[in-house]
């Protein structure tokens, strides 16, 4: 369980945090002091680990590598309250803040974040927040009350498994309270192929975000702001999306139930629904047209 072990305060000094990382335990808290925290090497998480700002959005945390936090074998990581920066990244593209391991993972895992801050994703293109490896599948995924601005890359990344056999990368993806501003790529690319009908999800639940300029990067290959393929359970509720790209959504196997209900979009979003044969229950309701 998160949080339910040690609490450490972690000073911002030198190699701390890094070390901290590594000596903590199944199930402790890092409590980080306000200051800056420049990451030189790749934080391996292999452990059920917390890392939060002891005063929300105090507590600033860079880094040198490709990547910042590596989900591994035994790991599930929660972020809370911190400022996420990729101003002192790599000069190069393909940039990915949070990872899993990129092959194989024998363990599932959960990644949570609440009230963060994630800005500067764009030292190149293509700088994405969150990547899946192939084989890694998440029991969880939830990000809450978040700010996310200035991403050339994706968001969430869970699309590894194509080979279409009706396995996938996230069993619950939760998306509440953020906001999404000037992402070139898409928030979510979920995807489950195959015709194998023995597991219930994906399941996405999308309710009271606000997505300013989102998607329409050129190298969203998508060309959407929310892409989701074979996700047997959606909701995305109460969310307003203005100057995206469409909300891209193909259905597959089973008798998916996808709700869009209630969101405020612009004039020039659509909701782009793609039906294979069989039964559907989807539902696209009381969405309002902004500046109408």
């Amino acid at each position: 369980v998160f949080g339910s072990g040690n609490e450490i305060t972690v000073d911002a000094d030198g190699d701390a945090l890094f070390e901290a990382v590594n000596a903590a335990n199944d199930g402790d808290t890092l409590l980080l002091e306000s200051g800056k925290y420049n990451l030189r090497k790749i934080l391996q998480i292999n452990k059920t680990l917390t890392i939060k700002s002891k005063r929300k959005g105090k507590a600033r945390i860079t880094f040198e590598r490709g990547t910042l936090f590596e989900i591994i074998d035994c790991g599930s990581l929660r972020l809370d309250g911190l400022v996420l920066d990729g101003q002192n990244s790599p000069d190069s593209a393909g940039n990915t803040l949070a990872r899993t391991k990129k092959w194989g993972m024998t363990q599932n895992y959960r990644f949570v974040m609440h009230n963060t801050t994630v800005q500067n994703l764009n030292i190149k293109h293509s700088f994405h927040f969150f990547e899946s490896g192939k084989g890694a599948f998440a029991n969880l995924i939830e990000l809450k009350g978040n700010e996310f601005k200035s991403v050339t890359g994706d968001l969430l990344r869970l699309d590894k498994e194509i080979e279409d056999l009706g396995i996938y990368n996230a069993e619950y993806v939760t998306l509440a309270d953020n906001t999404f501003s000037n992402v070139e790529g898409a928030v979510v690319k979920l995807y489950r192929g195959g015709s194998d009908e023995s597991t219930f999800g994906p399941h996405l639940t999308m309710t009271n975000n606000q997505l300013i300029n989102v998607g329409s990067g050129k190298r969203n290959k998508t060309q959407a702001s929310l892409y989701l393929h074979g996700v047997q359970v959606t909701n995305v509720l109460d969310n307003t999306i203005a100057e995206s790209a469409v909300i891209k959504i193909e259905h597959t196997v089973g008798e998916p139930q996808t709700r869009i209900i209630n969101n405020k979009l612009s004039q020039d979003i659509n909701v782009v629904e793609l039906r294979v044969a069989g039964p559907h229950t989807a539902v696209l309701s009381n969405n309002q047209i902004l500046n109408k």
